[in-house]
């Protein structure tokens, strides 16, 4: 082992310095260093004094080392380095800080508080306390994530491709397979020192297909002498694109944008021609939005929050379909046409929505119609549709409510378009409580193995597979109960009782109540065409009843003339008596 030791003789005091391979040590005693130290300072009197520098120092470092150390004037605390700086120091609230500090985490801001919030660029984001409540939040606040750009559309030229040289504007539609935030696009743009692209281009992005709908957001393109090849273009504003939409790019000089009349885009256009597309490329950022809050609106799958507060984007395939909506107490879902089979759903209830209104999609341009229903039929077909009275048999959460609707099983018997029976949803066959003994719930029932049942308890609601069944008893998969009470710790008895609501059926029926409104209008417009019917017909019963009124008026008048005539007559017989009579008897 190397040794040094170095005595410094001061003015009344003596500094020992030793120094060996293993560390050094400083020290008014001539010890050596400790074994685990590379530098050891001893004293019972005076402390280590390291650099000191005001904040903007510090951050100022270039490069700061692992473990490398300050103590900052400006937060009059310590600070050390550790892949970004760190702070030291008592009542010092435990954070996690980017390099300049304005982001980080914060578990409390106060002893005890118990608050962990988010701080952005000096922002709070989000702050949840220990009850885990939601106690203040700009949550996203108009921000948008996005993580990998990748090319969605890329309509590029196969072979030769011509040239415009045509100085008017001109637009390109293409539909987005996928949704995502715009990263940027790339235009495919031809020009020799002769034609020279000298002029700024406009870049204009559109909603829908073609110019005339809403403007996204514009861009220029500076000039360039000579360019032959794939031109970058991005906007200033932030573009959410949607799957299935319809986006237009409009330039406002086609010359020298290359364009291919042989591969043609089948989901875009230009404005020129259908059979004409300019090269395109579109590269989104194409990570699902899953929840976005901004300026009060909600949107899920989509941060284009434009068109209303809650806007949802994106679907799950279900076997509910089709293109129509109906009401069951189950909720508001899809319903089919024909043949059931998956379609997208963006939405789905337990229960009822409320709204002041609905409107559903019924442009002409997205239908084929096949002519006009026959309504005499639909009244034949709405006549035999009952309307029944019930009351859920759920009544602990529907309520006793009296109900007067039709019944879904009674409409698909004489109107199967309007029901569905492919949705699976929990029905109140059973609805009584039961024992728990052994694992085995008992109570009878017709139940299977295999068939699932939801069983509720005081501490869940859950659907459970039936795995065995006796003749007063069954058991399902799952289900378990606590052996302790968490308020005290006690034993908990497993008889605690269970509620069986019902099993799970997969032939759950809906009615389309829109199909049978539907049907009523054309029934109303039958009956209201037999109803003038009769009224013509009445009209001219009426009008033979006024002429054979007016007849008989005339063949009264005409009795009355021929009465009189018979009266005048009988009065001259009887004057005529008399007269004879008066002759006989004169001698």
């Amino acid at each position: 082992m190397k040794r040094i030791h170095i005595t410094l003789l001061f003015l009344f005091s003596t500094l020992f310095l030793s120094a060996q391979t293993e560390g050094v040590s400083i020290n008014r005693t001539g010890a050596e260093p400790d074994s685990s130290a590379m530098l050891d300072i001893q004293s019972s009197t005076k402390g280590l004094l390291i650099p000191r520098m005001d904040s903007s120092s510090r951050i100022a470092i270039s490069n700061p080392a692992e473990g490398l150390m300050v103590y900052d004037s400006t937060t009059q605390s310590f600070w050390y380095y550790q892949q970004a700086w760190q702070e030291l120091g008592e009542n010092i609230p435990v954070e996690i800080r980017d390099a300049d500090g304005d982001t980080y985490v914060q578990v409390e801001a106060t002893a005890d508080e118990d608050t962990i919030r988010l701080i952005a660029a000096g922002k709070e984001i989000v702050a949840i306390d220990s009850t885990e409540t939601l106690v203040q939040t700009d949550f996203f606040a108009g921000r948008s994530v996005a993580v990998s750009s990748s090319r969605i559309i890329d309509y590029s030229f196969v072979g030769s491709f011509n040239t415009s040289r045509s100085q008017s504007s001109d637009w390109q539609s293409f539909t987005p397979p996928s949704g995502g935030k715009l990263d940027f696009i790339q235009l495919y743009l031809n020009a020799t020192p002769r034609e020279r692209l000298d002029r700024n281009y406009t870049i204009r992005f559109y909603e829908g297909e073609g110019t005339g709908g809403r403007l996204l957001s514009t861009t220029n393109i500076s000039p360039r002498r000579t360019f032959s090849g794939w031109r970058q273009i991005t906007f200033p504003d932030e573009i959410i694109l949607d799957k299935g939409a319809i986006y237009t790019i409009g330039f406002s000089s086609r010359n020298g944008t290359a364009f291919e009349g042989g591969n043609l885009y089948p989901s875009g256009r230009s404005g020129v021609s259908l059979n004409r597309d300019y090269m395109l490329r579109v590269n989104a950022f194409t990570t699902p939005y899953a929840l976005n809050v901004m300026d009060g609106k909600v949107g899920i799958g989509t941060a284009n929050l434009t068109r209303a507060q809650v806007e949802i984007v994106g679907s799950i395939n279900n076997q509910i379909t089709t293109g129509m909506f109906g009401i069951s107490q189950a909720g508001i879902v899809s319903l089919p046409l024909g043949d059931a089979s998956p379609e997208p759903y963006s939405l789905y209830a337990t229960h009822r929505i409320a709204a002041s209104g609905f409107y559903a999609h019924s442009d002409a341009r997205i239908k084929t119609i096949q002519g006009l229903s026959n309504s005499s039929a639909d009244l034949s077909t709405l006549m035999q549709i009952e309307v029944t009275d019930y009351r859920m048999k759920d009544s602990l959460t529907k309520g006793n409510t009296p109900y007067k609707k039709v019944i879904a099983q009674q409409v698909a018997e004489v109107y199967p378009q309007a029901v569905t029976n492919t949705l699976t949803e929990v029905v109140p066959d059973i609805y009584q409580r039961a024992e728990v003994q052994d694992g085995w719930i008992m109570l009878p029932t017709d139940l299977q193995v295999g068939e699932r049942v939801k069983v509720i308890t005081e501490s869940s609601s859950d659907i459970h597979e039936v795995t065995a069944v006796e003749a007063d008893r069954f058991q399902v998969n799952g289900l378990s109960f606590p052996v302790e009470d968490p308020a005290n710790g006690e034993p908990v008895e497993e008889n605690k009782g269970v509620f069986i609501y019902g099993r799970e059926v997969n032939d759950f029926h809906t009615v389309d109540y829109e199909a049978i409104s539907m049907l009523n209008v054309s029934a109303t417009q039958a009956q209201q065409n037999k109803i003038e019917a009769l009224e013509a017909e009445i009209s001219s019963q009426k009008s033979e009843i006024d002429a054979q009124q007016a007849e008989i008026n005339v063949l009264t008048q005409q009795l009355q003339a021929f009465q009189s005539l018979q009266t005048e007559q009988s009065r001259l017989a009887q004057e005529l008596a008399t007269l004879k009579a008066a002759l006989q008897t004169q001698p």
